[in-house]
């Protein structure tokens, strides 16, 4: 795993951890995945996610989330299968129903 480092504290990185136990265990049906997040970016997060076994990935959806809007990023996040979506933050009820 991508969380190390020795200007992460231990507790942080016991959190992370405990994420992808449950990932591997119970993972949810979707996933609002910021790209821009503390301890492991989004693309660190993608490329332990496609560790999973296929069978605990199927039918699940995550969505990138950036604070800006960038055509390199949203091609980037294509390139990933389960990414199905790409949204710009803030959100907010309105304009997430029509993304």
């Amino acid at each position: 795993m991508l969380v190390t480092g020795p200007g992460i504290p231990e507790e942080q990185r016991r959190k992370v951890f405990a994420i992808f136990q449950r990932l591997h265990s119970e993972p949810p049906n979707l996933i609002f995945l910021d790209i821009n997040m503390p301890l492991m970016n989004g693309w660190d997060f993608l490329e332990a996610y496609g560790d999973l076994p296929d069978h605990k990935k199927a039918g699940k959806v995550v969505v990138m989330l950036t604070s800006s809007f960038n055509e390199e990023e949203r091609e980037r996040a294509e390139a990933y299968d389960p990414v199905a979506g790409f949204l710009t933050k803030p959100r907010s009820g309105s304009n997430c129903s029509r993304s």
